[in-house]
């Protein structure tokens, strides 16, 4: 993620991604904006993802996760004023 540090905005929605979040995320320190949803991304979350100060929308909507319920880390479920999860809104 080397030169990343500055980007804003993440999209990967409906690309198809399969796998967990990966906590190399926490080094994109000013994004503000990461569209997930429409994928298969399993869980856990990592909590680092909570700690990402200038994060203001995080969308996980329609992930198709199969796991259990409850599986975002607290630090995220604190953010929920800035949680898109619709169809998935048991994950706190």
């Amino acid at each position: 993620w080397g030169n990343l540090g500055f980007l804003e905005t993440l999209d990967v929605s409906g690309n198809m991604l399969t796998g967990k979040i990966p906590s190399t995320f926490i080094k994109l320190e000013r994004i503000q904006y990461m569209y997930l949803h429409d994928n298969q991304i399993s869980a856990p979350y990592p909590y680092e993802l909570g700690h990402l100060k200038y994060l203001q929308n995080l969308t996980l909507r329609t992930t198709h996760i199969k796991d259990s319920k409850k599986i975002l880390p607290i630090s995220l479920c604190a953010l929920s004023d800035r949680l898109d999860l619709t169809s998935d809104s048991d994950l706190c």
